[in-house]
């Protein structure tokens, strides 16, 4: 997550790695052959209209999404907190 050659850019965490910039993942399905790349602009297919509203390689909900689960997962674990397993039985 935190390297630079993968998901960590200058902006924030992306949503795909950088890594499909040279190596897009392709898979085939019924003798058709789809893909995934590294396109950080406007969409280049026609089926959402050519607008994909993708403005840039860091999608600000993905961030989102990562401190709040950051922020659930210190919640959690933090010694002061009542689900955390570090934390002294009552009474003792």
């Amino acid at each position: 997550m935190l390297d630079e050659e993968e998901f960590l850019g200058p902006h924030g965490i992306r949503s795909l790695s950088r890594h499909h910039a040279d190596h897009p993942y392709t898979f085939e399905v019924h003798g058709e052959t789809d893909g995934v790349g590294y396109l950080p602009a406007e969409s280049d297919s026609g089926m959402f209209g050519g607008n994909s509203n993708w403005r840039g390689p860091v999608w600000f909900p993905m961030n989102v999404l990562l401190i709040r689960a950051l922020l659930n997962l210190h919640a959690y674990t933090a010694p002061d907190s009542p689900w955390s397993a570090r934390r002294a039985p009552a009474g003792s």
